[in-house]
């Protein structure tokens, strides 16, 4: 049997940011199978005065008696940004510990592994990579299973890429409950996956039935959320999954209210126009405090016809303005640079935010990266690709319609949308000559409703952020 040390680095450069779920799950999914397990956030090592120069040769230092003491080290990459620092540090152990068996995993890995991207070099100092789920992966490593038996394991074999058969069965009733005494608010994982998995530009589309949809029995939950309430009566729980189905939303509220359970909790989940009011009220009443809404875009043509994101821009604006009634605070995050989106397309998604402003207490607006497992890639012609070219982990693309420095007013847009709402209040001055360069290209009368925006957020964004 062998023991299990867990490396999480994302914080290391994202320290503002909270340290991703999934391998704290892993390890109190092995210490329920008996299985020795110890989880290190490696930014809890670092002491400020350290210089970037000497940081992972330092981390490694700091990181030596832990590595010693296990038999299986695995590391999470969840930041392309976070990769290099890995490998080094990987290789670091390997000269030291040279039996030791190093895994790596995270989203970057599934990345790299979806658009195509793992070279043989990467295996230097590594021993494996695991991909999508991971709870049974390293269970069977830990065992010591034959390789060729181990599910969503990739490694060299006679010098070239192998890569096990895809399994993302595990049920979720069997993930143990985490302990987050030390944080200010419980992660609770409810699903894996997403139910409507058909948007052009998301990898669920790939495969439905390696990726699939799952979701915690309604019985763990409560059973859960109980113990919570118990132990940690005034934490705000966030409902980890990629999207709350409308079923599951019900079932979930009714029971929180049936047991009586006092809680407080966020969730994401779509505009569907199953979403009504009357469910809104009773999640509301169940303790919903927040709900994160992935809009796309706010042009109707795009969201239909290139993203088939599934969803009517009137029912998002009605479910925005219910929200609002019920005192539910709502978070909405779009997309620009898609293909074939124009500037005036872009436009309308920061339009959508400007007339609703009232209703949205956060918005975000993401670039868009395309990769190999989308719709996109797959149909390019049918989306007006005209070329795709690989840049790292992702791809970059020209097309024969849409703005052409789609990069630069892409990123233009994100720059309003994140100004918009955090930093209005005291750069007016230095917004208003990107807003009379705009007039010069715009012909519709958007920029003084800019302008008027920017001068009265102070008022608004104070009265968004009183608490309900």
């Amino acid at each position: 049997m062998k023991s299990v040390l867990l490396i999480e680095p994302a914080k290391v450069y994202y320290e503002d940011w909270p340290a991703p779920l999934g391998l704290t799950v892993i390890r109190d999914f092995l210490k329920s199978k008996k299985f020795i397990a110890e989880y290190i956030d490696l930014s809890s090592r670092i002491e400020h005065k350290q210089k970037k120069k000497d940081l992972v040769k330092y981390l490694f230092r700091k990181i030596r008696e832990d590595v010693e003491k296990h038999d299986l080290i695995g590391i999470s990459i969840t930041y392309r940004e976070l990769f290099s620092l890995v490998l080094e540090l990987c290789e670091y152990i390997k000269n030291e510990f040279p039996n030791k068996k190093i895994l790596l995993g995270g989203r970057h890995i599934a990345t790299l592994f979806m658009n195509d991207s793992l070279k043989k070099e990467y295996f230097e100092n590594i021993d494996y990579m695991n991909i999508f789920d991971g709870e049974n992966t390293i269970l069977e490593l830990a065992k010591q299973t034959k390789i060729v038996n181990i599910p969503n394991l990739i490694y060299l074999n006679k010098n070239k890429i192998k890569v096990n058969k895809i399994r993302n069965d595990l049920p979720l009733s069997e993930i143990p409950v985490l302990n987050q005494q030390n944080s200010n608010y419980i992660e609770y994982e409810i699903g894996r996956g997403c139910y409507y998995k058909n948007c052009n530009h998301c990898s669920f589309i790939y495969d439905k039935k390696i990726f699939g949809y799952r979701e915690k029995p309604v019985e763990k939950v409560v059973k859960d959320l109980k113990l919570f309430q118990q132990n940690f009566p005034n934490k705000r729980v966030i409902f980890m999954t990629d999207s709350m189905s409308i079923k599951q939303a019900k079932e979930i509220s009714k029971e929180i209210i049936k047991n009586k359970i006092k809680v407080k909790w966020v969730v994401m989940m779509r505009f569907e126009k199953r979403l009504d009011f009357s469910l809104l009220s009773l999640m509301k009443k169940a303790g919903c405090q927040e709900l994160w809404f992935g809009l796309e875009s706010g042009d109707e043509y795009i969201n239909k016809n290139i993203v088939n994101k599934g969803i009517e821009l009137d029912d998002a604006k009605r479910i925005l303005r219910d929200t609002y009634k019920v005192k539910i605070k709502v978070s909405v995050f779009s997309i620009t640079g898609l293909p074939s989106e124009t500037f005036f397309n872009a436009i309308k998604t920061f339009a959508f935010y400007y007339k609703n402003k009232k209703f949205i207490y956060q918005g975000e607006m993401l670039y868009f990266g395309l990769n190999r497992y989308s719709s996109f890639f797959k149909n390019p012609k049918k989306f007006g690709i005209t070329k795709l070219i690989k840049k790292n982990d992702w791809y970059i693309f020209k097309t024969s319609k849409g703005y052409l420095y789609r990069k630069l007013f892409a990123k233009i847009f994100i720059y309003f949308c994140y100004i918009y709402f955090n930093l209005f209040s005291n750069i007016t001055f230095f917004l208003n000559p990107l807003l009379n360069t705009f007039s010069r290209f715009i012909k519709v009368n958007i920029v003084d409703n800019f302008l008027n925006l920017f001068k009265t957020y102070r008022n608004k964004k104070n009265k968004l952020n009183q608490p309900f």
